[in-house]
């Protein structure tokens, strides 16, 4: 008979993406990013997870879902520039009737939010150097033979 187990929670519970940047330590886990992106969380199962929270405007969670095994998933979108905590705290499932030691946890996550990437600063940086290339632009001093500079 198959069965089918859930993933298990990715590092510091944020699931990889090109646009965000994560920094694990043994003290804490940061993540940095820019603005305009979802970083989506998986929170470990076993555990009865309380609804994670912002302590900054510059993100805020959305999209908060819990399943049977205790994981808890949700999206942090990133609104401005700024520092977050987003934070949450969770108790261990036990079995119906069974003994159940008061253990408790605590994740964080610590999120820098910046204007850009440098892989979207470096594409504008390209994207201009091609119009200038094609003469849409021309540096300043310079006369295009339109009338301009």
């Amino acid at each position: 008979m198959p069965t089918t187990t859930e993933p298990v929670a990715p590092l510091c519970g944020v699931v990889a993406s090109p646009d965000v940047v994560i920094t694990n330590s043994t003290q804490q886990c940061s993540v940095s990013t820019h603005v305009g992106v979802t970083i989506h969380i998986l929170l470990d199962p076993g555990f009865n997870w309380g609804m994670p929270s912002s302590d900054s405007t510059a993100v805020e969670v959305v999209n908060v879902k819990r399943q049977s095994s205790g994981r808890l998933d949700a999206d942090v979108r990133t609104l401005r520039i700024g520092l977050a905590t987003v934070s949450a705290t969770g108790s261990i499932l036990c079995p119906p009737g069974q003994p159940c030691p008061a253990l408790a946890r605590l994740w964080a996550l610590h999120i820098t939010v910046g204007a850009s990437t440098p892989r979207s600063a470096a594409l504008r940086a390209s994207s201009l150097r091609s119009l200038f290339a094609k003469g849409v632009f021309q540096p300043l001093g310079v006369s295009n033979g339109h009338g301009g500079g």
